[in-house]
């Protein structure tokens, strides 16, 4: 008699985010907010609820710009400690209608602890060939409410 060997298989469904008792029970667990600021300013993104914490999951900044370069730094900070959970650079080339499009993505995500305030500025411009008037920096962050 000869061996035969068997393999199963199975397929697992995919979420968008962490399954069980991490995420939140309530009824929509994702948040997704955005707007914008000029440059050297901070502005408050979201309030994480009483009982809930915040999972920040992306992050997409991008900037008008009239065809000016521009090199500054973005922060994303819990407002009452100054925390910094975030930090990047953001370039902008000299070209028409380049806006600098820079999407994060973070695989493990960024706690918002209940009842803090996220909030994204502008700490440091390295560079800016145009008056800080000209330029918008907008943002998108979205995510998960989870359990604390």
């Amino acid at each position: 008699m000869s061996a035969v060997t068997v393999v199963l298989a199975t397929s697992l469904a995919a979420s968008a985010y962490p399954a069980g008792a991490a995420v939140s029970t309530g009824s929509n667990p994702v948040f997704s907010v955005g707007g914008d600021f000029g440059l050297d300013s901070t502005v408050e993104v979201i309030t994480a609820p009483a009982d809930h914490d915040l999972v920040v999951t992306d992050v997409i900044v991008s900037v008008t710009s009239p065809v000016c370069r521009l090199s500054a730094s973005i922060s994303l900070e819990l407002a009452s400690s100054g925390e910094k959970l975030a930090a990047f650079a953001l370039n902008v080339p000299y070209t028409h209608n380049d806006t600098g499009l820079h999407p994060l993505h973070f695989e493990s995500g960024l706690r918002i602890p209940q009842g803090q305030v996220l909030q994204i500025s502008m700490p440091t411009r390295i560079y800016t060939e145009c008056g800080t008037s000209s330029y918008r920096v907008y943002y998108t962050v979205s995510g998960y409410a989870a359990q604390p």
